[in-house]
């Protein structure tokens, strides 16, 4: 899957604008002066290479930003990223790593057992 590229600082912008979409530029220059601490034009630059990548769209009237991906679908192309930089491609190598940090409560721990239960059946 390839899909849009967003970076670390993009990011938290992008999350603002998943969870308000369909929203204008104003308010998100009011959120990332409040947020990030970001002047309007820094913003709208932002929204500007967030729009050529492909991943916003933009209306007008009222400079309205509509997202063109999905949260999961970035999540799952920079899954895949991580996991074909990093792992050779390797999917269960990614997962066990995961696994093998003893970063999963025993409550994540036995959700996931279960997601992989349901996932074979």
């Amino acid at each position: 899957m390839s899909c849009v590229k967003i970076s670390e600082a993009e990011y938290p912008l992008m999350e603002y604008i998943w969870a308000h979409a369909p929203i204008s530029a104003s308010a998100l220059a009011a959120y990332s002066l409040d947020a990030f601490n970001w002047k309007k034009n820094t913003t709208y630059t932002v929204i500007k290479r967030l729009t050529l990548r492909g991943a916003l769209e933009r209306q007008e009237p009222g400079f309205m930003v509509t997202p063109l991906v999905t949260k999961e679908q970035v999540q799952q192309s920079e899954l895949e990223r991580l996991c074909n930089r990093v792992f050779a491609g390797s999917s269960k190598d990614l997962v066990l790593s995961f696994l093998s940090s003893n970063s999963l409560s025993d409550e994540d721990l036995a959700e996931v057992k279960e997601v992989v239960k349901e996932f074979h059946r």
